[in-house]
């Protein structure tokens, strides 16, 4: 089951302390937010989306088929599916 992670002192010991969702959780008291499922971590920060549609547009993200839990967080916050590429295997 996803659980929502409230505050940055929960995202900390969720993500393994990892930078870059670190970086995004600083804004846990204010529009950012974050979910769990086992190992897997999601923020969302909205102003980092706002940021790069103002400046370019629109905005993209990339996450593995696989990965439910990221996928369902994207697409609450109005992300869409659109495939991008397929790599070679």
């Amino acid at each position: 089951m996803i659980r929502e992670l409230r505050a940055a002192g929960e995202v900390r010991p969720a993500c393994g302390d990892d930078d870059l969702v670190m970086w995004l959780a600083q804004g846990m008291t204010g529009q950012a937010r974050a979910w769990a499922l086992g190992d897997a971590v999601v923020v969302a920060c909205p102003w980092v989306s706002a940021e790069l549609v103002a400046a370019h547009g629109r905005a993209a993200l990339m996450v593995d088929d696989d990965n439910t839990a990221a996928i369902g967080v994207y697409e609450r916050i109005g992300y869409r599916r659109v495939m991008a590429a397929r790599a070679a295997g």
